[in-house]
């Protein structure tokens, strides 16, 4: 005679397929959550991109949803030429920059969604109003969101290019980590 095996009752297979099926909507809605709300934030070049020294402004904005507080925007300067300035043009490489400028007003900012200010580099250094053969600047943001209690950074970097007419004008550059 052959025993017949006993099998389950086929409750427990829907009850365990249910509980997967919740413990993987539950992930997904964690992940998505923590994608729309993570903070995001932009630095954006203000005005024409003309390359004169009085004229470099940076738009800082908070794109996200969550508010930042302990904003700290600093300027990275890897070369920054005025018209008239002896020597060739430095290169830095694709890295961030480690000279950092922070001016003691930029300090403690909080901004809330869709808030944004702006940063003029004559608010850290004084130049009189001339063109500008060379730059490469960096506006490096430090930052924490108000409920995680992470320090966080961020790299913004801008470069000068020539035209064929011999105009400057700024453009944006990767910062390769």
């Amino acid at each position: 005679m052959i025993a017949k095996l006993r099998q389950p009752p086929r409750h427990l297979f829907a009850r365990g397929t249910r509980a997967l099926g919740a413990l993987l909507t539950t992930a997904i809605a964690i992940i998505g959550a923590a994608a729309v709300l993570w903070p995001k934030l932009t630095v954006e070049l203000e005005g024409t991109g003309s390359a004169t020294t009085s004229d470099l402004a940076f738009r800082i904005r908070n794109t996200g949803f969550i508010p930042l507080i302990e904003l700290s925007p600093m300027f990275g300067l890897c070369d920054f030429m005025p018209a008239g300035s002896p020597g060739p043009a430095q290169t830095c490489g694709n890295g961030p920059l480690k000279t950092r400028l922070m001016p003691t007003p930029w300090h403690a900012r909080r901004l809330e969604m869709d808030e944004a200010f702006t940063l003029r580099l004559d608010d850290a250094l004084r130049f009189p109003p001339q063109k500008l053969v060379h730059g490469d600047v960096s506006v490096i943001v430090q930052y924490q969101p108000w409920f995680i209690p992470i320090r966080m950074e961020k790299e913004f970097r801008f470069v000068t290019t020539a035209d064929a007419a011999g105009i400057v004008t700024w453009r944006t550059r990767p910062v390769e980590k």
